[in-house]
């Protein structure tokens, strides 16, 4: 198709007049002008303003507001947003060029208006003035905000009457929520679920399609959707880096497509030559590919004029110093039938507890139902490990640094080092001692293969900030959120000078995670609405029992249950067996022996509960604390089971553990069984650090509560 320049801008209609000029403010008193494709709806004497971006928080510096709520199936968001329509209705083709979006209509407010950035109308003006475009700034610089921007722009001035948005599953939130925003006059459908579900998504009457790569190339080939012309204006590639490395069919299937443009979103410019001719068959399908020896040189000089690619160091001035992102992600069969099994387990559990839930067999609740997201059983798969890969190849292909934070050992931290090893992964647990948590730490500064630090949420580092590590993901989350913030400021404790910091949170769409976050926003109480300084404690009874009961895991509470009779004559005041009692014991499963523990603990006053380790056959650690008259009292607790009484090397091993810990005040050593008479006395000599808690105090406080 013939051009026509006007100055920096490029027509593609040779028959059309020069374009109107509208103005993408940068800041309420800054207007930038941007050359756009021609918008017929607006007066050329008014100012046009681009919305939402960036909503100033005193804490964060910036927040995109990215609504929580799983995204409808595509009928449903259709109904939402235009009522009833069908396939022929002239309204679904003349809504996206009658229906301005709000951020090009003239008579809105600039108060009212949440700009772009600079660096992102550069973006907006790269996309529109080229046919393929690769846009490889750094993670977290809002890339997907600046192609809907653009893209809104190229509809309405009627340059692209259909288009496709393609990007990993674990981006399928993100980026509906966008659209949202930035181009609300757009009737688009989203294509996800079963097979039945695409295909009436592929057949809706939508301007803007968003599905998944591995979506379309199962879909492509299907007898029911023979049908349909796999023809766009516009074809948008998320995340492109990963999949130019993939295998056919998803790369295949990329090429069947037919789009006049295409826009490729990614962290990072490729590194190698195989990766670079990749991309060229992407952005670049009907042109002539380079010959076998080519030089890595020449494809770079090739793709040079269609590239646009800036650092966070280098934009570092333009963007806010914190900012955190939430991404969605979606569970798949079998792991979300088994999280619907371990929830109706959960809520047996508590709703048999009756009255005498406390917070304590809450935590241990959702600790339980954390594990179950995090990973498919049996696997090192699952829809967050998915989400949790794309971010990393993204953040690292720009050169970047992350950190991942999760809540367990065995069922987070040492799952994800196998996952990351490839990426230079390494461990920071939280029982490290100084010379070992120096030398992860100097390794994540000083070494550049090594990319990704997987940290324990408690883990404490060497006192210096990491700067060199810019990003943080929470791949499974404390509903509290200010152990999340206490967690960051140990790696990040000031914003001082360099790139900013870019915070992503990974959550479980359409399970007990949406609901807490539906909460969790009521009242304020996410990280962005919270001061950076509070203390987990401050924020301990802001959610009620009642509310975890009722509004979050929806469990049916019987106030007041009969307990099971103990199996002694009533009234005796004989403690059973200790045959019996040890069995008793014994029989619980390691997690729920540990929440036993937990219950313990909590009734002598410690209200904050931690697990240090995940429990095992033979028992397992926890860290407690509580507020004190003179500041925080924080113990370590280590539960052994086992048939034999616990002897004095066990208690000096404990003692050397807790040292580790830094501080702690003293330690609690939990048997099924008894001590010994030396383990007993090395107790008597601690001066008060080591406590000894007995099979029978354990078995008559699970008792009280009914557990047996």
């Amino acid at each position: 198709m013939p051009l026509r320049t006007y100055g920096d801008f490029v027509s593609l209609d040779t028959s059309m007049p020069p374009p109107l000029v509208a103005e993408f403010p940068v800041g309420l008193h800054a207007p930038q002008p941007v050359e756009a494709l021609e918008a017929r709806l607006v007066d050329q004497a008014g100012p046009v303003a681009i919305a939402p971006g960036f909503a100033p928080s005193a804490n964060e510096g910036g927040v995109i507001p990215i609504p929580p709520a799983r995204i409808p199936s595509a009928p449903e968001m259709l109904r939402d947003d235009w009522g009833s329509i069908d396939g022929g209705t002239a309204l679904v083709q003349l809504r996206p060029l009658l229906d301005a979006p709000p951020w090009l209509l003239a008579e809105i407010a600039p108060e009212g208006v949440r700009a772009l950035r600079p660096y992102q109308v550069e973006a907006v003006r790269a996309l529109l003035a080229q046919e393929s475009v690769l846009l490889a700034d750094d993670a977290g610089t809002g890339k997907t905000t600046a192609a809907c921007a653009a893209m809104a722009a190229l509809f309405q001035g009627r340059h692209v009457r259909g288009a496709l948005v393609l990007c990993p599953p674990g981006r399928l939130y993100h980026w509906a929520a966008h659209l949202k925003m930035w181009a609300p006059g757009l009737a688009f459908s989203v294509v996800m679920g079963n097979s039945q579900a695409r295909a009436a998504a592929w057949r809706a009457p939508a301007r803007l399609y968003l599905a998944d790569y591995a979506a379309l190339a199962a879909d492509q080939d299907r007898d029911d959707l023979r049908e349909l012309d796999w023809h766009f204006d516009l074809l948008i590639l998320d995340q492109v880096q990963a999949v130019i490395r993939w295998p056919s069919p998803p790369l295949k299937a990329l090429m069947n497509l037919r789009a006049r443009r295409r826009w490729g979103l990614a962290g990072g410019p490729p590194h190698d030559t195989e990766d670079w001719l990749a991309l060229l068959r992407v952005l670049f399908p009907d042109s002539s590919q380079p010959t076998a020896d080519v030089t890595l040189s020449d494809l770079r000089q090739r793709l040079a004029p269609h590239l646009l690619r800036r650092t966070k160091d280098e934009l570092a001035d333009q963007m806010p110093r914190r900012l955190r992102q939430e991404l969605w992600v979606d569970l798949e069969e079998p792991q979300f039938g088994a999280y619907q099994a371990a929830l109706a387990e959960e809520r047996h559990r508590l709703a048999k507890l009756g009255s005498a839930v406390t917070r304590t067999h809450i935590a241990a609740a959702v600790r339980h139902l954390n594990r179950v997201c995090n990973f498919v059983e049996d696997t090192l798969d699952g829809p967050k490990v998915r989400a949790l890969l794309d971010l990393v190849e993204e953040i690292t292909a720009g050169g970047g640094k992350v950190i991942v934070f999760s809540q367990f050992r065995e069922e987070g931290l040492a799952r994800l080092l196998s996952v990351l090893q490839a990426y230079g992964a390494v461990l920071l647990e939280a029982d490290l001692s100084d010379d070992e948590r120096h030398a992860v730490m100097q390794a994540m500064r000083d070494e550049p293969d090594t990319r990704v630090l997987l940290a324990d949420i408690a883990a404490r580092t060497d006192g210096q900030p990491l700067d060199q590590a810019s990003y943080l993901i929470h791949f499974d989350l404390s509903w509290n959120p200010a152990l999340r913030l206490r967690a960051e400021r140990r790696f990040h404790p000031g914003m001082g000078p360099g790139p900013p910091l870019t915070i992503y949170e990974l959550w479980a769409a359409g399970t007990f995670e949406e609901r807490l976050h539906r909460l969790l926003e009521k009242h304020r109480l996410l990280p962005g609405d919270i001061p950076m300084e509070t203390r987990p404690a401050d924020l301990d009874e802001r959610i009620s029992v009642q509310d975890w009961l009722r509004e979050i895991l929806e469990v049916d509470v019987v106030s007041e249950m009969r307990r099971k009779p103990i199996s002694r004559r009533p009234g005796s005041g004989v403690l059973p067996s200790t045959s019996l009692l040890k069995n008793q014991l014994n029989g619980l499963s390691p997690q729920r022996l540990m929440e036993g523990v937990a219950a313990f603990m909590e009734a002598l006053g410690f209200s904050e509960v931690e697990a240090l380790r995940e429990p095992g056959e033979k028992g397992g650690d926890l860290l407690v604390w509580r507020e004190g008259p003179e500041g925080v009292e924080r113990v370590m607790v280590r539960c052994m089971r086992g048939e034999k009484d616990v002897g004095v090397g066990q208690a000096r091993r404990l003692m050397k553990a807790m040292k580790k810990q830094g501080d702690c005040l003293g330690a609690y050593l939990v048997s099924t069984s008894g001590f010994t008479r030396s383990c007993r006395k090395f107790a008597d000599e601690s001066e008060g650090r080591l406590a000894l808690v007995a099979g029978a105090e354990l078995y008559r406080h699970l008792h009280i509560l009914g557990w047996f």
